[in-house]
Formats: structure tokens, C-alpha cells, sequence
């Protein structure tokens, strides 16, 4: 024993080796065993499975027996199952004793765990006790991931601290795992591998609390074995007693974890006093202020996205984008040991060690791949003795030139912008950090659409600011408010060169992340390709009104998915609920009145709400009419709604609908649709700030009680939708959370097909779909409108002229329509109208200013 006021060497020790870990580890994840909730006072897996044995012998004595008999023999899951059978006992008493015997526990016992720098914690625990000491530590409470709840497939992507139970969840009984049945279904969640995979594959990880090798680890450490094989020597670090089961240690060592052994004695004390010394031996952190954040998530995909998009500008476009990247993957590996050729097991390491998958699946995704490299004349194959002998070396030299031209033409592209818009001649140093920032835009980008495809939600718009904070990258003040009117333009009205990079540069960096988070379902998982769409009003409407920005796009989409099934034998049904058409004929009348309302002028109007607004942001026909006149050339709006729109009755929309390939159905009001359309009720009532319409709501609720139905017949239905809120509010509660399931965003149906499919063309809706931006304040959108229109009337040569007379005129228009109460915005279509006339005449003034300004400049030169 050490003397009072010293650290005892084996404490100091073991606090070291902790300490160590965390100064070396990249995006550090804490893994917690049952021995953590014990500290915090819940049973072992012994106590609690003879403790369930307990509960039931008075109603069941038989099977608590054949309990106590199993957990003799160490069979605990099997104890379980006898548990869940018994006959004797309601399945609500089971549910009961389970959560009676997790729920009490004292988490400040645990508090110094959660004071170590980790970025997230797994655990195969149960309880609570985690979740609250972290708040105790930290101030803030962690996000929680469950297994059996809908967001537990969202913790991959999560930047945030978060505690993910990867066995179920107390407040949940139903989805604890305990029994082997559990266990055995488990391992076929594609999200919980992809859970494991990226933590061992990406993350540094430390084990605590594990003392034996119970069936909670092993099963954990088998998956580990069998998807992904050993780590990299001192990857990851367990924390085990000198008593621990001779089995844990040697899986352990089989998987590369460099085990750090303790005492046992006095309640495994010396390891609790090891982490409490750990912050002392660390750079003081004030975990109570501090977000722990993952250091670039992103940095193990970005490594390949350059060679990743060079193959994509070499295949087919009609080839699955998840075949393109797992060529350039491979094209990767070859590169970067070019000169020198690779042996195929070489190259199946390589694809183990990046991606976490090995065997046969790897194998097919090799051998696939490395065939295709060499059918393009991208790599040679040198024969050996065998098979296993033949070593494949890339023929060109290792290159991402491809990528770095498409990044330079962005960067180029905001120094022109620049000089137009805010007469800034940008210098090289500046140069150099815009072209930093683009790389990580492009990245990030990919992790957010990756992020929220999996979430089965729209990803967020593009907002320039936030994120150039976040990159790291230093500017000025004032260079960053330019900056930030600069890109905001490029993205929300790209050119036709822009939106053809960001269109391929966004589709490939979403699939290179995914391919990285979830190769199981991004890569290997097979294409069950749906029989029934179900479509919303929001999404429906771009698809079917020609000039909208998305209709090329959803068209692509909708024409590649019926070939493959069509391929697959199978029929594809686009199924409208006839609820929405109200909605669609809402729309035609709104924009109608919006016309009548304007006048002769709803040409100018309508490409002037365009250019403000964007076109994707403004009501379907007038977006779709300002976009298809601005290709196609001057059509008044009244043939431009017979030509794409020729209904103006919701019967005479069903018959266009079903004319053109979808089938419109009737929903039943029973009791499916009561309950669910009472949980948007009640929803809608409880938001601050003005929700839908009563009849929205009811159009919503009927639609998913179709979609309920046809989960419950087993048909392979998904529902597309644009609503957000709507997924939100259908996930929060237990009776329709599995609904989500397949609920899918009008951005992740269209990548869903590119990464299965293919086909989809790069255009500017692209590049809108997947770089959706929306200007923040009236004043950006009212300097960006000024500057589209000054760019629009005069070359580049003359438009130096452009930023002093943009300020003078921005700033006047922003007063003039506040001072005379004029929305922009407004949804109602004479106030709609009023206030483009005001801006038109606004615009005539600032058209006047531009000539006397390029007239003063002629002058000027002539001298």
C-alpha cells in the first residue's frame, strides 16, 4: 500500500497506459461491459438472470429451475429463453421484473469514466447509468441510440457525443437482448455490423468492464472475428482484471487489442482509481463547456475520393455508382503501390483493413473489380504459379489530377465571381485557402448526404458561414461575409459548368462516405428494389411539371428504377393517394391567381421570383414556368399550363396521372388512419409556430395508413416524401416509428437508384438536389438578385461597375419593401404580387444606376 498522499505505482501504471490512449487515438470511443453497471450498483449477468429465475418460481417453479440449472453450467442465454417461454408468466410481467431490476443504480459511483475525453460510447449494457453520469460530468446530456429504435442507424453519422446500447435498451424491453434466439437475430442487423465495423475499423476503441468472458462481449468479439478480422497492433486497448477468463484473453489477442491488465482485489478498485487519476496526467479539458466533436469523421473516405472520382469520369453512367467507387477503392490501393504490383491477397488486406470487409464478399467486390480496371486498360495482371500468386500493378502513373481540375475550376470559378459581384480581386494567399475550402466542402458534403440518407431524411440546405467556421480555415471578417455572398450564389444559381462539377463531385463524395460508414448496406447488401412508390404532393409536382429543376432528374430516377424491375421480372407500381391531388389543383389554382393578379408582366415576375427565391423554393408552375421559358424561349403562362399541366379538375388529374403511368388510390378512414392522424393532430396543435392545415394533416394520416397497411401485407412499399417534420413526428412514437423504415426523402430515393442502379444524368437539378441552399436574409437574397440581373445585362468587362452600385441599391430596395410592408415571401398570391411589382420598379431604378455607371466608365476609358 502506498503511503498516504502517493499514487501507487500500479495505479500510476495503468492511468499511464490510459492517458497514452487517449493522446495517440483518433476519434476515441469508450466500450463499456457489465462491469461499469455494477460499479453503479446493477446485477452481473449472473446475478440478473438468477434474479429473473427468482422472480417467476412462484408462478412457474419448473422453469426457474431449468434457469438455475443452465446458469450453473454458465448457459445464461439459454437460462433466457426459458425465462421469455415460460407459459406461466405474462409477457408484461417479464417486461416488468426486466426493467425493476435495471433501473435502480447510483451513476455517480461511475462519474469518473465519464470525465475521460471519449467522442462516444458503445456499451452492451442496458441501464441508464452511463447516460446520466455523463450529464453529470459533462452538463450535457449525450444523444441516445438504442437497438430496436429507428435512429439507432443514425448513430454512425452522429459528430455529437452519444451513448449507443447496442443490446437493447431498458426503457424498451422488448428489444433487450438476452436470450440466443436474440443474439442469433442480432447478427443479422446490418446497421449493428456497420455500428462495429467503423468503430474498429475507423475509431480507437477502449474496453472497460468486461472481467469474463460473457455472452454479451462474446458475441461482440465472434462479430468482430467474423466481418472484419484483427486490427492494427495498439488500435485499441481493453482494461482487464489479472483474473480475467483466459477466453477473453485470447480473443482478444487474436483480434490485435493490447490488453492492459489490473488487480481485481477490493472490487476492481485500482482500476477506478487509475481513471480517476487519468485527467491529472492529460492537458486540462472543461468537459462541462467543451462539445466533444470527432475530429474529421470524414478523413478515412477522403483518402480515396480523388481516385474515386476519376473512375466515375471514366465508367458508364448507367453502372451502379457503388460499382464505380468500389473500382476506384481498388484502383486506390493499386495506385498508391505503384510502381510495385499487388498479390490479389494484398489487395483483399487492403480492402479489409479501409473497409472492414473480408471473405467472400470482399472477394467478389475484388475480383469484380480488378476485372473491370483491366477490361478499361487500367491495370495489368503478371501471371504466377496460381491464382493466389498473380500480382495486378496499375499501368498510368498514380494521379487525382482529375478531381484536382474539377476543384481548381470551382475555386476559379469564385475568383471570377469575385471580381464580378463584390469587385474583389482576390490574392493568391486567399486563393489558396478557397481552394482548402472546397475540398472540404465537397467532403462534408458527401458525410451530411450520407448522414441523412441513412436517416431516411432530407439533408439540411447548404449554409456558406457555418461551415467555413467549421472547416477551420481562417478568413478576416469581411473576407468571410464575402465569401459567404460569393458561394452562396454559385450554388444556389451555379452555371452550367458549376452545377456539372458540384452534381458529380456531390454524388460521388455521398457514395464514398456511405461506401465507408455502411459498406454492409452501401456495398454488399443485395438491390431489393421496391414494387410500390407512394409519392406526396411535394415530391409528386417536380416530377410531373416539365421545367421544373427536378423533373429531369426525377424522370431519370423513375425511368431506370422501371428498367430494373422490369429486368427483374417484377412491376414496378407509382401509386399517388387521391387525397393529394387537392393539393396539386391547390397549387395550379395559387399560381393561376399569382398570374391574374400580376398581369402582362407574369413573365418577369415569375423568372424575377425564380432568381430571388430559386426556383425550387417558389410554387411548382411558376418555378417550372420561369425555368422552361428561360430554355425553351417567351410562352405565355396560360400555354405553358396546357402544355405541362392540361388538368384543371381533380378528375380530369387522375386521368393525366393514370395516362402517364401512375396509378392514383383511395386510402380507407379507419382505424389506423384515427390514431395516427390524432398523433399529427395533437403534434400540430403543441408547435409554437403555425403548423399545417387540418386537411394536410388528414391527407398525411391517410397516406401512411396505406402505407401501414402494406408493411402489414408484407409488400415492399416505401413512401416518398419532401416533410421533414412529418418523419420526425411519425418517429417519436412507439405505435408508428416502424413506418419510417420506409420513408424515404426525395433526395435519398434518387440516391438510392444512382447507388444501386445508375442512370441518373448530371445536370444542374443534380447539382440543386444535392446542394440545396437557401439564402438566410432578405438583404443576401436582395444583394444576389442584383448582382444575377447586373451580370445578366452587361459583359464581364464592364461589370467592375457592378458592386458600388449593387450596395447602394440593395440596401435602398431592402428599406422600401420593409417600410411599405412588402413580402417577398408571401404565400398569398396578391401580396405575392404586390410585392414583385414593387421590386420590379425597384429593379428599373437600379437598371437606370447600372447604365449611368457603365456610361460614366465608357467615358472614362474613351479618355
Amino acid at each position: 500500500m502506498s503511503q498516504a498522499g502517493a499514487v501507487d505505482a500500479s495505479v500510476e501504471d495503468v492511468a499511464n497506459e490510459i492517458a497514452e490512449f487517449f493522446r495517440n487515438a483518433k476519434s476515441p470511443v469508450l466500450f463499456t461491459g457489465a462491469g461499469v453497471s455494477v460499479r453503479a450498483g446493477l446485477p452481473t449477468w449472473k446475478d440478473l438472470v438468477e434474479k429473473l429465475s427468482e422472480g417467476i418460481r412462484s408462478k412457474d417453479q419448473l422453469t426457474a429451475q431449468q434457469m438455475r440449472n443452465c446458469v450453473n453450467e454458465g448457459r445464461y442465454t439459454l437460462a433466457v429463453e426459458y425465462f421469455l417461454m415460460s407459459p406461466s408468466v405474462l409477457e408484461g410481467e417479464k417486461r416488468t421484473l426486466i426493467q425493476l431490476l435495471l433501473s435502480d443504480y447510483d451513476a455517480t459511483k461511475i462519474e469518473p469514466i465519464a470525465a475521460l475525453p471519449f467522442s462516444a460510447c458503445i456499451t452492451t449494457n442496458f441501464d441508464r447509468s452511463i447516460h446520466d453520469a455523463i450529464a453529470a460530468v459533462r452538463k450535457k446530456a449525450p444523444k441516445d441510440f438504442r437497438y430496436g429504435d429507428a435512429s439507432f442507424k443514425e448513430a454512425i453519422w452522429v459528430q455529437d457525443l452519444f451513448v449507443a446500447r447496442i443490446h437493447g435498451a431498458v426503457e424498451a424491453p422488448g428489444s433487450i437482448v438476452l436470450s440466443q434466439s436474440a443474439f442469433a437475430e442480432l447478427k443479422k442487423n446490418e446497421t449493428y455490423e456497420d455500428l462495429l465495423r467503423g468503430c474498429f475499423t475507423q475509431r480507437n476503441v477502449l474496453f472497460v468492464g468486461f472481467s469474463f468472458y460473457d455472452p454479451a462481449i462474446k458475441e461482440v468479439f465472434e462479430e468482430i472475428d467474423a466481418r472484419f478480422g484483427p486490427a492494427s497492433p495498439g488500435r485499441h486497448v481493453a482494461l482487464l482484471p489479472d483474473d480475467a477468463s483466459s477466453d477473453f484473453i485470447s480473443k482478444a489477442n487474436r483480434l490485435n487489442i493490447k490488453i492492459v491488465k489490473y488487480s481485481s482485489k477490493d472490487r476492481h478498485s485500482e482500476l477506478w482509481a487509475s481513471i480517476a487519476r487519468v485527467p491529472k496526467l492529460m492537458v486540462p479539458t472543461n468537459l462541462q463547456s467543451v462539445t466533444v466533436r470527432v475530429p474529421a469523421p470524414f478523413d478515412a473516405a477522403k483518402r480515396y475520393l480523388a481516385a474515386c472520382y476519376a473512375r466515375v469520369q471514366t465508367s458508364d453512367t448507367t453502372i451502379a455508382l457503388r460499382t464505380t467507387v468500389t473500382e476506384g477503392v481498388v484502383s486506390a490501393l493499386l495506385q498508391e503501390a505503384a510502381p510495385k504490383a499487388l498479390t490479389r491477397p494484398e489487395i483483399l488486406e487492403g480492402i479489409r483493413r479501409v473497409l472492414g470487409i473480408k471473405g467472400r464478399p470482399a472477394e467478389t467486390l475484388v475480383d469484380g473489380a480488378l476485372q473491370a480496371l483491366r477490361d478499361d486498360g487500367l491495370c495489368r495482371r503478371h501471371k504466377g504459379e496460381a491464382q493466389a500468386g498473380s500480382k495486378f500493378a496499375w499501368i498510368e502513373a498514380p494521379s487525382s489530377s482529375s478531381m484536382a481540375d474539377a476543384l481548381g475550376l470551382l475555386t476559379q470559378s469564385a475568383l471570377n465571381r469575385a471580381y464580378l459581384q463584390e469587385g474583389w480581386t482576390i490574392p493568391n494567399p486567399i486563393a489558396e485557402k478557397v481552394s482548402a475550402l472546397f475540398s472540404y466542402l465537397v467532403v462534408r458534403r458527401g458525410w451530411d448526404l450520407g448522414a441523412a440518407f441513412a436517416a431516411g431524411k432530407p439533408p439540411e440546405n447548404v449554409a456558406i458561414e457555418p461551415l467555413i467556421l467549421d472547416s477551420g480555415i481562417a478568413f478576416a471578417a469581411y473576407d468571410l461575409e464575402r465569401l459567404d455572398r460569393i458561394l452562396t450564389a454559385m450554388f444556389q444559381r451555379p452555371t452550367e459548368e458549376e452545377a456539372r462539377i458540384l452534381g458529380e463531385l456531390g454524388r460521388v463524395s455521398f457514395a464514398v462516405e456511405l461506401a465507408f460508414q455502411s459498406p454492409g448496406s452501401a456495398l454488399l447488401h443485395k438491390a431489393v428494389l421496391p414494387t410500390r412508390i407512394y409519392f406526396d404532393a411535394s415530391v409528386l409536382m417536380p416530377a410531373i411539371v416539365d421545367g421544373h429543376p427536378f423533373h429531369s432528374v426525377y424522370s431519370d430516377s423513375l425511368k431506370r428504377l422501371k428498367q430494373a424491375s422490369a429486368s427483374a421480372a417484377t412491376q414496378l407500381h407509382l401509386k399517388v393517394s387521391k387525397v393529394y391531388l387537392n393539393e396539386i389543383i391547390s397549387h395550379r389554382n395559387i399560381a393561376e391567381a399569382y398570374c391574374r393578379q400580376v398581369g402582362d408582366e407574369f413573365l418577369q415576375t415569375a423568372q424575377f421570383d425564380a432568381m430571388y427565391n430559386g426556383a425550387t423554393n417558389v410554387n411548382v408552375f411558376v418555378g417550372g414556368y420561369a425555368n422552361w421559358a428561360h430554355i425553351n424561349g417567351d410562352l405565355s403562362f396560360d400555354k405553358y399550363l396546357a402544355r405541362v399541366a392540361p388538368y384543371k379538375t381533380e378528375i380530369a388529374l387522375r386521368k393525366w396521372l393514370e395516362k402517364n403511368g401512375y396509378e392514383v388510390v383511395e386510402p380507407v378512414r379507419g382505424a389506423r388512419y384515427a390514431q395516427i392522424y390524432g398523433l399529427l393532430e395533437r403534434d400540430n396543435a403543441s408547435r409554437l409556430v403555425r403548423g399545417k392545415d387540418p386537411i394536410l394533416l388528414q391527407h398525411d394520416a391517410l397516406q401512411l395508413s396505406l402505407l401501414d397497411a402494406d408493411m402489414t401485407s408484407l409488400e415492399r412499399s416505401i413512401f416518398v416524401t419532401a416533410d421533414r417534420h412529418l418523419r420526425d413526428v411519425i418517429a417519436g412514437s412507439n405505435s408508428t416509428a416502424h413506418l419510417t423504415e420506409v420513408m424515404v426523402s426525395h433526395v435519398g430515393l434518387v440516391q438510392m437508384i444512382e447507388l444501386l442502379l445508375g442512370g441518373v444524368r448530371d445536370d444542374a437539378g443534380l447539382a440543386e438536389l444535392l446542394w440545396s441552399t437557401r439564402i438566410s436574409s432578405q438583404a443576401m437574397a436582395m444583394h444576389s438578385f442584383l448582382v444575377a440581373r447586373g451580370l445578366q445585362q452587361y459583359d464581364d468587362g464592364i461589370a467592375m461597375t457592378l458592386s458600388g452600385v449593387v450596395e447602394k441599391f440593395a440596401d435602398r430596395a431592402d428599406r422600401e419593401l420593409k417600410r411599405d410592408g412588402l413580402d417577398l415571401g408571401a404565400e398569398e398570391p396578391t401580396k405575392r404580387a404586390n410585392a414583385f411589382k414593387k421590386l420590379g420598379a425597384l429593379e428599373k431604378n437600379y437598371m437606370r444606376g447600372m447604365r449611368e455607371a457603365v456610361e460614366k466608365l465608357k467615358k472614362q476609358q474613351a479618355r
